[in-house]
């Protein structure tokens, strides 16, 4: 859904600069800095350009969800959350439970159809042996507006 989605609507992203084993990102701003300060190895795989040798994507949740709340059939999908049943006794979806059933009837959270509800899981690991320090994370967002068969 999030590749089909990205095609359907315009979408604003921002490309970095980031080291070609993935050490560091680096500032839009920093033009000077020529190698990783962690593994040293080259951030331009051409100099005079100034071409990058490893560059990466970052997008806007907000601009993304803004992107989706534009898109008529993608918004019809999103009021899967606000027009969500409950059944007494049966957990089927993050919407049984009992913190978002708090957040919805005791606050201002989630009263408008165009509410979004993400669920953001966060992991860290370390790839390969202990001894070499290497550590990963991975975030992860899910619109829970959608249906869970599009999630």
């Amino acid at each position: 859904l999030e590749r089909r989605l990205a095609k359907k609507v315009d979408v604003r992203s921002h490309q970095y600069d980031i080291c070609p084993n993935g050490c560091k990102l680096y500032q839009k701003n920093d033009v000077d800095t020529l190698t990783c300060n962690s593994c040293n190895e080259p951030r331009f795989s051409d100099l005079v350009t100034k071409k990058p040798a490893r560059k990466m994507k970052m997008m806007s949740i907000g601009d993304r969800m803004a992107g989706v709340l534009a898109n008529d059939r993608f918004r019809d999908l999103m009021k899967y959350r606000h027009n969500y049943q409950y059944e007494e006794g049966v957990y089927k979806d993050y919407f049984d439970g009992e913190e978002y059933k708090h957040l919805k009837n005791n606050t201002d959270s989630f009263a408008s159809e165009d509410d979004v509800a993400i669920a953001l899981f966060f992991d860290g690991f370390q790839p390969g042996k202990a001894t070499t320090g290497d550590k990963l994370s991975i975030i992860h967002l899910v619109n829970l507006n959608f249906p869970p068969e599009f999630r």
